[in-house]
């Protein structure tokens, strides 16, 4: 499929219509999806100032409610282009008997076009967003929003995929025989340059992280390789995700994953 604005937003309405209430509907892999809210929540109970927070790219709102339960005292803001994304996300607070409002609240967003919100956010997070832009000077456009869209001093939570921890992920998949896992129709991966050349001259970086990269050694190098010589496919919901989830170890770069600290100039 053509990797335009319109069929990537198609393509996560459906997704969003084929798993509601399935936290599977932004990623196949569930777990991945715990480590970012884990290691969001880690980053969020550092940061004093945090009273309005904006989640751009919220997806179907399963990472924003679990944030917003653990920081009552905050404001959250979730938003994303996908209005079937929207509507999940509000069904999914229903259910949860979270009244919106009080400190969340859920709205159709454009990461390119954030002029409209009528406040600064303290801290704003992209969890996988920026990759589903189908240019790079639309993600440029989006680091611009975001900036002009934070508080003074604010910070930028940025959990992306890069290509060069995607590619090293593939080198060891290789030495084994193993198929490279390609970059998805949909996404366009971030790269060093993106950091040093874009998003630098608007954040000063704090910290940086691969979250993935233990998890993906162990989900998509050694169990695709176990599964390879048991002559299977691999899946998803083996328990060797969760084993690799709850390791808490980010060490080397052998997934794409990474998250930033970044605050603004």
């Amino acid at each position: 499929m053509k990797k335009t604005f319109e069929n990537i937003k198609k393509y996560w309405n459906e997704r969003a219509k084929l798993y509601v209430l399935n936290p599977k509907s932004t990623t196949d892999d569930y777990w991945l999806r715990i480590i970012e809210i884990k290691n969001l929540k880690k980053i969020l109970s550092k940061i004093k100032n945090k009273k309005n927070i904006l989640d751009i790219g919220c997806g179907d709102g399963f990472g924003t409610i679990q944030l917003a339960k653990r920081f009552s005292h905050s404001y959250f803001l979730g938003g994303d282009y996908s209005k079937e994304m929207i509507k999940v996300a509000k069904v999914r607070a229903k259910k949860e008997r979270i009244k919106l409002g009080k400190n969340l609240n859920f709205k159709i967003l454009d990461i390119t076009n954030l002029r409209d919100l009528n406040k600064k956010f303290e801290v704003i997070i992209t969890d996988r967003c920026l990759i589903n832009l189908p240019s790079r000077n639309l993600q440029e456009k989006a680091i611009l929003e975001i900036y002009k869209t934070l508080a003074p001093g604010g910070h930028y939570l940025m959990i992306e995929n890069f290509i060069e921890g995607h590619n090293n992920m593939n080198k060891l998949r290789r030495k084994l025989n193993l198929k490279e896992i390609p970059v998805r129709w949909h996404n366009i991966y971030l790269n060093n340059n993106f950091i040093k050349i874009v998003v630098s001259k608007y954040f000063s970086i704090l910290k940086r992280e691969n979250i993935s990269s233990i998890y993906y050694l162990i989900t998509r190098v050694v169990y695709s390789r176990l599964c390879q010589l048991e002559k299977r496919e691999p899946d998803y919901d083996h328990p060797i995700y969760e084993i690799a989830a709850n390791l808490d170890l980010n060490l080397g770069d052998f997934g794409p994953i990474n998250l930033f600290i970044l605050k603004k100039i």
